[in-house]
């Protein structure tokens, strides 16, 4: 398997069916609409080519980037909608365990959080951040 290249790495997430999101975005969006929700968007890549110490200095690429869903709307008062983060993580998760990108199965971290906040409503996302090697 070749290494990947930030389009492959990108390309690759994108194409998951995470359960439940009813809208991908090919950019991250500059603003949400309640029914676009959810919703989801990767966001910049980043990496590194760290020179390995044997086999005459061979490269090992490494890529990460954010998957972001953005899965609830709630008035500002309200409290984060705990089940639909629980159910939305284990969304993501399933999706993720079928990523194949690059020369090694990537991992993940996923956590939720307050994506944005508007003059009336908080946008709240699961996030997901990737890492690819090889």
């Amino acid at each position: 398997m070749a290494t990947a290249t930030y389009t492959q790495f990108v390309d690759a997430v994108q194409a998951l069916s995470v359960t439940g999101v009813s809208r991908k975005y090919e950019e991250p969006p500059q603003k949400f609409n309640t029914a676009d929700l959810p919703c989801s968007f990767v966001w910049f890549p980043s990496g590194d080519n760290a020179p390995l110490m044997f086999e005459g200095g061979r490269q090992f690429r490494q890529r990460s980037l954010d998957l972001i869903v953005v899965y609830a709307s709630t008035a500002l008062t309200a409290d984060a909608p705990f089940t639909a983060t629980i159910t939305m993580m284990d969304n993501v998760e399933t999706a993720l365990s079928s990523l194949s990108v690059g020369q090694s199965k990537p991992n993940w971290s996923i956590r939720s959080q307050l994506y944005l906040e508007s003059a009336d409503r908080r946008f709240w996302a699961v996030i997901a951040t990737i890492n690819g090697t090889g």
